[in-house]
């Protein structure tokens, strides 16, 4: 790590003085409350220790990397910019039908409302019978009621002027409107003239071949129909003949059939009657018993849903020895390339299990199985009346069993003995913790109220450990019973199967199972355990209170209370209801086969009498023969004869048909050709008349609005006329007014109907109003959503581009180091060979000069002489050395210039984050219901060697006086793209759910809002989840660098 700078994060605290290691996160946590010591001295605070090097490497490959990501966040800014639109298309569409609607309602109401005033104006018999002694003292009031509605009427007749004249102005707009489309009008006119011309000419032309094609058919008809009725005469003829021999024979023999038949039909009907009567006590029986098998596959189905009530985790083999593999590596060996090595194989399991649990639809399963018990069905918290605090000690023990039972089937897979007891003291002390972050109002963002968790610590003498499931609801809408128990589910199989990230190390798990109780001593033993909730102005949390192993105070220890949640009861109602429903099944055959058989009985009895009513009818229908036999004979040769002459006159006629069919064809196919141009017409006209409509509509609702105008202020106008008349009408009659009186009570009843009427009228349209209200609202919750998501969109984009600026430039200094040092290293490699030149000259020198021995003076010459060279040689050497020097001085400065803008580079992104996290915040406070994540505890323990993934350095080790593993570290945070659904369903895609949201509570946790019977998922949650994952993983980069 000596090439990379060391930034401690700002989320480790080593040891605080008195209390247990506390984490500090934006957003959940896990928070372990104990009483330890520390010296003052061994508080670490957050200074940051950073060794610059120029030696950082930055490959192509991440430059390439920065640019794709770049890429794909300009695309996905795109899409968001585009659903904008499309979203913003639909509210405005929605909103026009909306003020439509509201006019019609308006409308409605101000009839409603005149009818009323007549009705409210009117006086009653008793009135009017008074108004006859009041008569003279109405003249004066009604006089002075004239002068102050004549001064009105003058009044509202200058507004009605001044709008009349604004009215004027739309028509002039209006007019010019209309002139431009009567122009494209007349020209469609024209056209649709022309094509309707051209279809009544082919019209005319189809008719008349039509018409011609079925003379020639109707002709070749009469021809053929001509020549066989010559034939059929002739043959009639001769049977004309030998029907008169047989006639008498046949009117002896029809009496006797007669006779024959209506006795059988006497027989057969008295059969049919008795099958039927079986037929309908066959099919009664069969709906009963066919009424028994739904009502028993009904009790299946409940209680198979009720059965579903109990939910699993379900961990398999490999998942549970890679998780004990992990512990021992982690805690145990402190293995850390062992624990590594783990660590992938385990995060790759639970990734399987997490995806075949959202397969099953396993959360569905259970919220139908939740909703199958009435009980769960029932509203727990009440909506806007204090949300979690209003739950009773039966509420908070009942979801604290459910949450047991999970958890001890959770220890059981995995062989663990020690389980969580529920008590009165752990309920208590549960919902003591709950009143201490209630009084503090705490706002579940900044993690866990620590000084609450160490006043209850106080107040009982024990050691406590939280889970917090944060809500960033306040509950404005009603919450039962199965959408809490979902949630707490949801939290626990999050907490299994999704806590791999750098900052968990599988800690919530371990927790959750109890794992320390295997291998430390001091944890063996059961657990009590509570459940409480609280709800503040801000937000909500579900807290889940566990006692240390070894610290149990009397308050909290006592009698367990059973559990009541029964896997083998509900089973057990499974099997009752199998067996109902396999007897009734039994039946069924049996009563199918009784009806089908009654059925064959009465079809056979009824086809009997079918034969024997026929048989009857068939021998009354036989005629007396003799007579008409004689009469049939004759006119069979008169027949002969007329047939004989149509035959000649059918042909001639079908020559003159096909003749004029041939001609007809012809005017036909020029009638078609004509249309097909006229169409092409019309549709170029068409288009233009749609443009044209468009602007004489837009032209129209400004002449409609001024008109509604006008007639507002002339209906004004008109009713003060009215009332003015009516004053002075009771004022001429008002002698009369006893009479009228009588007159006026059957007025009154009249307008009273008048107005129940209207009253009826305006029910629906007011529902109509409601109904598109509602759209509009829908329309706008998704711009809204959409609009977010393309803010995300921009901030990842940007965010993308500054990435790749930053990795552009620590590339490029990269790049400008290896330069420099390559070309250092080569000068070095010049100055070492010409330092080895220099010696071998040395040596051959003096090699030289003890050769020429005998001349000592050439050789002391030449020795002199080799010897200045060497000196010249070392300051040439010396002289090239400092240039070498001075030249890697430079590179070096210009090297440390480059980090230097590199680092600056880095300064500005993080500033630039922390600025968008700063606005994520303050958008997060705006909204009504935001998700907080759920908190994890903090356990006391030693520090041990982090894990070396690559994708991002570890947060600091939690440290405590008791030395035992690190079940309970920071979070990382991560928020997932389903929350982005404006609709939640009780089926979660929890593995995605799990990536996107802050960790849960012990555990990494996605704390997904539970599905609330319909209610939308708050997107203000998402979009701070975003904002503090890239601070997340920025401060990570950070710290590996």
């Amino acid at each position: 790590m000596s090439n990379t700078r060391k930034i401690q994060s700002h989320g480790s605290i080593r040891k605080l003085k008195a209390y247990g290691a506390v984490g500090v996160l934006s957003i959940g946590m896990m928070t372990t409350v104990g009483t330890v010591s520390a010296k003052a001295e061994e508080v670490v605070g957050t200074a940051i220790v950073a060794t610059a090097t120029t030696s950082t490497e930055v490959t192509q490959g991440q430059v390439d990397q920065a640019q794709a990501q770049a890429d794909t966040s300009k695309e996905a800014l795109n899409q968001a910019t585009a659903n904008v639109a499309t979203a913003e298309q639909a509210v405005s569409a929605v909103e026009a039908t909306y003020a439509t609607a509201t006019d019609v309602v308006n409308d409605k109401q101000a009839e409603v409302a005149t009818a009323k005033e007549q009705v409210d104006n009117n006086p009653t018999v008793t009135q009017a019978q008074e108004q006859v002694e009041s008569a003279t003292q109405t003249v004066t009031n009604t006089q002075n009621e004239i002068k102050e509605t004549q001064a009105d009427v003058s009044n509202l007749e200058n507004q009605v002027s001044a709008n009349e004249t604004a009215v004027a102005n739309a028509e002039t707009q209006v007019a010019n409107a209309e002139t431009a489309k009567a122009q494209v009008d007349k020209q469609l006119a024209q056209d649709v003239a022309d094509e309707k011309t051209a279809q009544d000419a082919v019209a005319s032309a189809q008719a008349a071949t039509n018409t011609a094609k079925a003379v020639v058919a109707e002709k070749e008809t009469a021809v053929t129909t001509a020549t066989q009725e010559v034939t059929i005469k002739e043959a009639e003829v001769a049977t004309a003949e030998t029907k008169l021999t047989e006639a008498q024979a046949a009117d002896a023999k029809r009496q006797a059939d007669i006779n024959t038949a209506q006795s059988e039909v006497n027989t057969t009907q008295t059969n049919v009657s008795n099958a039927q009567t079986q037929l309908d006590s066959a099919n009664a029986n069969l709906t009963t018993v066919e009424n028994n098998i739904s009502t028993a596959q009904t009790e299946l189905d409940k209680a198979n849903l009720a059965l579903n009530s109990i939910y699993t985790v379900e961990l398999s083999e490999t998942y549970k020895s890679l998780l004990d593999q992990f512990y021992k590596a982690r805690y145990v060996t402190k293995d850390t390339t062992e624990m590594n090595r783990v660590w992938a194989l385990l995060q790759a399991e639970s990734d399987r299990l997490m995806t075949a649990s959202i397969n099953a639809k396993k959360l569905n399963n259970l919220y139908d199985g939740l909703d199958a018990i009435e009980s769960n069905k029932r509203v727990v918290v009440a909506a806007n009346s204090g949300g979690l605090n209003q739950l009773t000690k039966e509420d908070r023990l009942e979801l604290t069993q459910f949450a047991q039972t999970i958890i001890n089937d959770l220890r059981s897979q995995m062989g663990i003995t020690s389980e969580v007891l529920v008590t009165e003291g752990s309920l208590d002390l549960a919902n003591m913790v709950a009143k201490e972050y209630l009084a503090d109002n705490w706002d579940m963002t900044k993690g866990h109220n620590t000084q609450a968790l160490i006043r209850v610590q106080d107040a009982t003498n024990s050691r406590i450990e939280e889970d917090a499931s944060p809500w960033s609801y306040t509950f404005t809408s009603d919450a039962t019973m199965t959408a809490l128990k979902v949630r707490l589910a949801t939290a626990i199989e999050m907490m299994m199967l999704y806590d791999y990230s750098q900052s968990q190390h599988f800690g919530h798990a371990i927790s959750l199972i109890g794992l320390d109780s295997k291998y430390l001593a001091n944890e063996t033993g059961n657990q009590y355990f509570g459940l409480s909730g609280y709800t503040g102005s801000k937000n909500s949390a579900l807290l889940m209170e566990f006692n240390d192993h070894g610290v149990v105070s009397s308050k909290i220890a006592g009698t367990p209370i059973a559990n009541p949640i029964s896997k083998e009861v509900l089973q057990a109602a499974v099997t009752s209801a199998e067996n109902k429903l396999a007897s009734a099944q039994v039946k069924l055959a049996p009563a199918q086969q009784a009806v089908t058989s009654a059925t064959n009985k009465l079809q056979a009895a009824q086809g009997t009498l079918k034969l024997a009513q026929d048989k009857l009818a068939k021998a009354k229908a036989v005629p007396v023969q003799t007579p008409a036999a004689q009469k049939a004979l004759d006119t069979a040769k008169a027949n002969l004869a007329t047939a004989q002459a149509k035959l000649a006159t059918a042909k001639t006629e079908l020559a003159n048909a096909k003749s004029d069919l041939a001609k007809k064809e012809e005017v036909l196919t020029s009638a078609q050709n004509t249309l097909r141009l006229a169409q092409a017409d019309v549709a170029t006209s068409r288009a233009n008349v749609e443009t044209k409509a468009q602007a004489l509509a837009t032209a129209k609702t400004s002449l409609t609005n001024a008109q509604n105008t006008l007639s507002a202020s002339q209906k004004a106008l008109a009713d003060e006329k009215a009332t003015l008349t009516n004053l002075q009408a009771a004022l001429t009659t008002a002698q009369n007014q006893l009479k009228i009186a009588k007159t006026t009570l059957a007025t009154v009843q009249g307008y009273a109907n008048k107005l129940n009427q209207l009253k009826a009228e305006l029910e629906p349209l007011l529902t109509e109003q409601a109904t598109v209200k509602a759209v509009l609202d829908n329309a706008k919750a998704k711009l809204a959503t959409v609009t977010l998501e393309k803010a995300v969109a921009q901030a990842n984009y940007e965010k993308a581009l500054a990435e790749l600026k930053t990795v552009q430039a620590q590339y490029d200094a990269y790049q400008a180091y290896l330069t420099a040092k390559a070309e250092a290293d080569r000068l070095e490699a010049e100055r070492i060979e010409t330092e080895r030149k220099a010696e071998e000259a040395r040596i051959k020198a003096e090699q030289d000069a003890k050769a020429k021995a005998e001349a000592e003076k050439l050789a002391n010459e030449a020795k002199a002489k080799a010897e200045a060279e060497r000196l010249a040689l070392e300051a040439k050497n010396q002289a090239e050395k400092a240039r070498l020097e001075a030249e890697a001085r430079n590179k070096a400065e210009e090297l440390r210039k480059a980090q230097a803008e590199a680092d600056r580079l880095e300064a500005e992104r993080l500033a630039r984050e922390k600025a968008e996290q700063e606005a994520k915040e303050k958008q997060d406070s705006e909204v009504s219901e935001k998700q907080v994540d759920p908190v994890q505890p903090k356990q006391s323990t030693e520090p041990i060697g982090e894990p070396t993934q690559p994708e991002t350095p570890s947060e600091k080790s939690l440290v405590t006086d008791k030395g035992k593993s690190v079940s309970y570290e920071l979070p990382a945070i991560a928020i997932p793209k389903e929350l982005l659904e404006p609709k939640i369903e009780a089926q979660f895609d929890a593995k995605q759910a799990a990536t996107a949201e802050s960790p849960a509570t012990k555990p990494s946790q996605a704390t997904s809002r539970l599905p609330e019977t319909g209610d939308n998922m708050n997107l203000a949650t998402t979009v701070s989840g975003l904002a503090l994952l890239g601070l997340a993983i920025s401060k990570r980069k950070q710290e590996s660098e």
